[in-house]
């Protein structure tokens, strides 16, 4: 399964992608500063952190 990180200093926002590009069909968001992006087979598909230079190290991206 690829793995693909994403920063934008711009929003201060990470993503997450799991594998191809699919189609999200629910997002799903347990905390303030965190969302998950399900497919319509409720496969998470991605992961979005808010605020992400305090919960991750920006110079991984």
């Amino acid at each position: 399964m690829k793995i693909v990180p994403t920063y934008s200093a711009e929003g201060d926002t990470a993503y997450v992608a799991f594998g191809a590009a699919r189609k999200i069909a629910q997002t799903v968001a347990p905390l303030e500063a965190l969302a998950i992006d399900l497919d319509a087979e409720g496969r998470v598909v991605g992961i979005e952190f808010v605020t992400a230079s305090r919960l991750l190290d920006p110079s991984v991206f």
